[in-house]
């Protein structure tokens, strides 16, 4: 007779329990796989959530969101006064007052938007432009717009507006040093410019055009107002362009 193999060898009691540690060791192996498909799962998950919270806390109090509310009818819309930066015609039927915050990400993106209004109606509207610093959350959002007053007051408005363009491409290197060098690019002195922007010239205008939006329901940027109509959020060009079709028809 030839030899025996292991299986022959061992009695059936041990057999039994070498099956039983055999198939617990295989349960074993498959539930450490199942569970460790499932922390991948909830780690993807929390992920995921974690994205949205970082994406929603981005969003508070800067009153914007992928789908901005449709124009409502403004219970205190803003006023215009006569040192207000503006472009277009004084007796445009639509009055387009925009309060922005420059080093908002969220204005950067509309800012095309309104650049757009204006050459597609430049008979139609008029631009107005005030500042809404939002300083807990964009630091140098006040002192831009600071140097912006400053250059409107050596330069005028058209400057002042091409000032803000160059602000809001440069958006994430505001620094004194940007203020002052674009500055004297656009004509301004440079020595009047530095003292103007180092003194704080024209802190109270900027303050005061903050307490305008405060006192228009404005709360967060960019936030407009076109006619009676507030607009708040970044609206994309066709949404902003029904308004004003549908104030001009009216």
């Amino acid at each position: 007779m030839g030899e025996k193999n292991f299986f022959e060898v061992i009695n059936s009691k041990t057999s039994f329990w070498l099956g039983f540690i055999s198939g617990i060791v295989l349960l074993c192996a498959i539930g450490f796989f199942v569970m460790l498909g499932l922390y991948a799962k909830q780690g993807d998950l929390g992920t995921a959530q974690a994205k949205t919270n970082v994406n929603a806390a981005a969003n508070v109090n800067t009153n914007v969101n992928t789908n901005p509310p449709a124009a409502q009818v403004a219970a205190n819309p803003p006023t215009v006064k006569p040192d207000d930066h503006s472009i277009g015609p004084k007796d445009a039927p639509i009055t387009f007052i925009e309060f922005s915050d420059i080093q908002c990400p969220y204005c950067r993106q509309f800012h095309p938007v309104v650049s757009q209004v204006l050459k597609d109606y430049p008979n139609q509207v008029r631009l107005v432009y005030k500042h809404f610093p939002l300083d807990s959350l964009h630091p140098n959002a006040r002192p831009a717009a600071e140097a912006s007053e400053c250059v409107a007051d050596q330069l005028g408005d058209a400057k002042f507006f091409a000032f803000l363009d160059v602000l809001y491409n440069n958006q994430t290197s505001l620094t004194r040093d940007l203020y002052i060098n674009e500055a004297v690019k656009l004509g301004a002195n440079k020595a009047k410019i530095t003292k103007c922007i180092d003194d704080r010239q024209f802190k109270d205008v900027v303050e005061a055009d903050y307490q305008d939006g405060l006192a228009a329901g404005v709360q967060g940027t960019p936030n407009s107002f076109i006619n009676d109509k507030s607009i708040p959020g970044a609206l994309p060009y066709a949404s902003v362009k029904a308004v004003i079709d549908s104030l001009l028809k009216s």
